[in-house]
């Protein structure tokens, strides 16, 4: 029996193929194409707040890029980014050159969560942030606003 250059050629061409298909599926570690940023994970769910006078906004993106709207309409939208900090687990927030930290604090089982300035125990509600629900994600929407 004798085999031809060409048909040993597709011999290892095939098994070099097999090998490639077989390295892409079982071995090769599989990363996910887009990590999501430190923090971003817990925070995503609070990424729509206000402040407790509902004169401002915070709207936080998965970029580290935020936007303070000024609700009465007197000033324009102005524009800065977060941080997390992992070991102090806290939130930072820098606007026109000023830097806060925050603790983002979310109850268990809960769809609520606040971005609070300075801790837990004593947490000046003034400056911390309330997460609001965004206009299309609205779950009073089957009850027509009533709770």
């Amino acid at each position: 029996m004798s085999f031809s250059l060409n048909s040993s050629a597709k011999v290892v061409g095939g098994c070099g193929m097999a090998a490639l298909l077989l390295w892409i599926l079982f071995i090769k570690e599989k990363t996910p194409a887009t990590l999501s940023p430190p923090g971003w994970d817990d925070l995503v769910a609070c990424s729509e707040l206000v402040s407790i006078d509902g004169s401002k906004r915070l709207s936080l993106s998965e970029n580290h890029v935020l936007k303070v709207y000024d609700k009465t309409g007197t000033k324009k939208a102005e524009g800065g980014t977060w941080s997390y900090r992992e070991q102090s687990k806290q939130y930072s927030i820098t606007l026109a050159d000023q830097n806060w930290n925050y603790v983002l604090v979310a109850p268990n089982g809960s769809d609520t969560c606040m971005l609070t300035k300075g801790s837990v125990e004593a947490a000046n509600l003034g400056a911390s942030w309330f997460s609001i629900a965004n206009e299309h994600d609205d779950s009073r929407d089957d009850d027509h606003g009533a709770r």
